[in-house]
């Protein structure tokens, strides 16, 4: 739990089984169970990359991840523990003319990239009207 401590996260996973996590990874994602995953965040940061940002990473990480495009420009893939990161230094997107658009292109940016190169059903797993209870109806417009 200590190293989950330094991380406010969201969650996105699938109901198929992953196959086995290595070491490190397994530390930070323990709580997810087996199932694939897609999680963003805030980090403060530590030792390795010391300075706050948002990210994402993909559990299991499918071929190809870091090769995907991210937004806005100033995001990255940062490699880390046999893996990647996407992130969004905490700087870059305050300096963007709309910070909040920014943090949210990225973490839709790093889901598409993760859910397409994992080959997740985006359409089946969206939340129309940002509704996560399937037996909720969408908000009223």
């Amino acid at each position: 739990m200590q190293a989950l401590s330094r991380f406010a996260s969201t969650l996105r996973r699938t109901g198929s089984e992953q196959s086995a996590l290595s070491a490190t990874r397994r530390s930070l994602s323990a709580f997810s169970g087996s199932f694939a995953l897609i999680s963003f965040g805030f980090w403060f940061g530590d030792d390795t990359f010391p300075e706050p940002a948002f990210y994402s990473y993909t559990s299991p990480e499918p071929p190809g991840l870091a090769e995907e495009p991210l937004a806005p420009g100033s995001a990255r893939w940062v490699a880390r523990d046999g893996s990647h990161l996407a992130v969004l230094r905490y700087d870059d997107a305050r300096a963007e003319a709309d910070p909040r658009a920014a943090v949210l292109a990225f973490y839709d940016s790093a889901y598409r990239a993760g859910a397409g190169r994992a080959n997740w059903d985006m359409a089946g797993l969206a939340c129309p009207g940002g509704v996560t209870d399937q037996h909720l109806g969408a908000p009223p417009a």
